[in-house]
């Protein structure tokens, strides 16, 4: 899972990168945060517009704790840009981010709100109810 560049073209999401890329759809965060810099909105990319699909140090299914770091950093983003907009799914990619890794969940925390605290204190999703939980927040049927 080698960086490399990539092509917008039709029906084309950070969604469907991820899962043809990485193989796990809920990964797309790790593409935004490679390419936040040039894609402004993580819901809205461009035909042409030429992405960087970064590198997993492991496979899929064995994520490294760099590849974790990254992706959970992606979410990250992902939760201040939809905080900023005031969108509905802000809670779920905070809970994307504490899920990949805690370590970065504690580094951001002074940053956040009591309320998204307290929603997080009261939020005992753990395990398998994470991803499936990001999927149907993220994926391309909501």
């Amino acid at each position: 899972f080698t960086e490399r560049a990539y092509s917008v073209t039709a029906g084309d999401s950070l969604w469907r990168l991820s899962g043809r890329h990485y193989r796990e759809p809920i990964y797309w965060p790790h593409i935004y945060r490679a390419n936040h810099h040039r894609v402004t909105t993580p819901d809205l990319i461009y035909i042409g517009d030429i992405l960087t699909l970064p590198e997993l140090q492991e496979p899929p299914d064995a994520l490294s704790i760099r590849d974790r770091e990254r992706i959970a950093e992606g979410y990250y983003l992902v939760y201040r840009y939809y905080e900023a907009q005031r969108h509905p799914d802000a809670i779920y990619a905070l809970i994307g981010v504490r899920w990949f890794d805690p370590a970065v969940y504690e580094r951001h925390r002074e940053d956040l709100s009591r309320q998204r605290l307290r929603i997080m204190e009261l939020s005992p999703l753990y395990g398998d109810t994470v991803p499936r939980l990001l999927a149907g927040a993220f994926g391309p049927t909501r």
